[in-house]
């Protein structure tokens, strides 16, 4: 449904943008964190550690499993986030704000690691994090109202936002301390939805061609859709700072 409003909102745009008075284009550099939410999302993660395929008893798992992995990497601790985007935007005369902005972003979450799963049965007490770096093209298309507060522009903004995934990384470091402080790692690719549609909301306060900008982004894909349980709910969120400059002013 999300999809088929943002495809709707971006047919419509040139029609609202037509009857804009200035049209402002800017580039945009943010950072933030970002995280996943819902009753899915967990406080800790377990490592799986397999020895080779031969002598792993959890192979019943997944007989594909060939390399250490987390659990359970999608985490609800915030990771840090960032990426450039480029932005166009009209503003009529009303002081309405019609547009899309475009970029590449990679957010990450963080998951504690409790326990360290080896070839025995047995699991160990561990301390670590295993951290998941999702890498989007993202697409936003927004509207708004623009306050002008003596020198200083505010834009206040929302609309869809459709991220296409490029990249799904694991990386984990733990400790077992009862192993002569052993140290297990991951490092790998892993398999993901491709597309993440979400709700933005952002304020950007512009002065001259300077601005700072806050946001926030609100998953609504879940990614467990596969899960035949009532705990399928896993969504992405981002918050957002950043920086933009106006390469026009309008």
């Amino acid at each position: 449904m999300m999809k088929r409003i943002t495809l709707l909102f971006l047919a419509l745009l040139p029609a609202g943008l037509s009857y804009g008075q200035a049209t402002e284009y800017s580039l945009h550099l943010t950072s933030g964190f970002s995280a996943f939410r819902g009753p899915s999302a967990p406080n800790e993660t377990v490592l799986v550690i397999p020895a080779n395929q031969r002598d792993f008893e959890f192979g019943y798992m997944n007989p594909r499993i060939t390399e250490p992995f987390a659990v359970n990497p999608f985490g609800r601790k915030l990771g840090l986030a960032y990426g450039a985007a480029g932005q166009v935007q009209r503003i009529s005369a009303a002081n309405l704000v019609f547009g899309v902005q475009a970029g590449y972003e990679v957010l990450r979450s963080r998951t504690p690691v409790s326990v360290i799963f080896d070839k025995s049965d047995a699991g160990a007490s561990a301390n670590g994090h295993a951290t998941l770096a999702n890498s989007f093209i993202n697409l936003h298309a927004f509207l708004g109202h623009r306050f002008t507060r003596g020198k200083l522009d505010y834009d206040l903004t929302t609309g869809p936002e459709i991220g296409w995934l490029q990249r799904s990384h694991e990386s984990a470091e733990a400790t077992v301390e009862s192993a002569g402080r052993e140290v297990y790692t991951t490092d790998l690719d892993r398999s993901q939805r491709k597309v993440d549609v979400r709700a933005r909301v952002n304020l950007t306060a512009y002065y001259q061609r300077l601005g700072f900008s806050v946001g926030y982004s609100l998953g609504l894909s879940k990614y467990r859709q596969d899960y035949i349980s009532s705990n399928d709910k896993l969504y992405s969120q981002v918050f957002r700072t950043g920086i933009a400059y106006r390469l026009t002013r309008s």
